[in-house]
């Protein structure tokens, strides 16, 4: 892929600056493990797709965590039932 396009601006005049807007794209399994300190809106979006679950950096398999991102109990909560009733209702 070649990136040769060149994009002329007049200067600037005002004390602003001027916006900079990046798409960034990766494959479905280059990813973080470890959260972002200030993720925007929409981090971990899988554009076309879908996510990945495993991990391919070491030759034993090795599978991806599922997304916290809904938030989550722990796993004493889990093993007793505990919030199994609220999503019934």
């Amino acid at each position: 892929m070649e990136h040769d396009d060149v994009l002329a601006l007049p200067p600037r005049r005002r004390a602003q600056g001027r916006a900079l807007f990046l798409y960034a794209y990766a494959a479905g399994d280059a990813f973080a493990y470890t959260p972002h300190p200030d993720p925007s809106p929409r981090v971990y979006v899988v554009v076309r797709g879908e996510r990945a679950h495993w991990a391919w950096n070491d030759p034993r398999p090795c599978q991806i965590p599922p997304d916290w991102s809904g938030g989550y109990t722990s796993i004493f909560a889990a093993q007793t039932g505990e919030g199994l009733a609220d999503a019934a209702e």
